[in-house]
């Protein structure tokens, strides 16, 4: 399987176990949401936003689709990638989350 064909949880050293990856992807987009306030992601917080039952606006989900582009093309690129890849200690929630909202924020721009 080439690196293309596979998500972010193939290519960050980030917790898969017990659903992680989606409660980091669900928490980016729940702050991402919520600009310009600062929301606090807490469980059930994140549960009542992912039950509503509108949708969010096509351009909402064009920026989102783009803030995970650029994690996939940050963490495959050499030399980009360090950060990422080449440390000894796993992608933190925390970090994954606000350096996304930092990555939605800018494109905004």
């Amino acid at each position: 399987m080439n690196v293309e064909s596979r998500g972010l949880g193939s290519v960050l050293e980030w917790d898969t176990t017990r659903g992680r990856d989606f409660q980091c992807i669900a928490q980016l987009v729940y702050c991402c949401d919520g600009l310009p306030e600062h929301l606090i992601p807490t469980a059930r917080k994140l549960e009542t936003w992912l039950k509503r039952v509108d949708s969010p606006p096509t351009t909402f989900m064009s920026q989102i689709n783009d803030v995970l582009s650029e994690f996939w093309h940050m963490s495959t690129t050499k030399g980009l990638d360090i950060a990422f890849t080449h440390v000894d200690k796993r992608v933190a929630p925390v970090e994954f989350v606000f350096i996304g909202k930092l990555w939605f924020f800018l494109s905004k721009g």
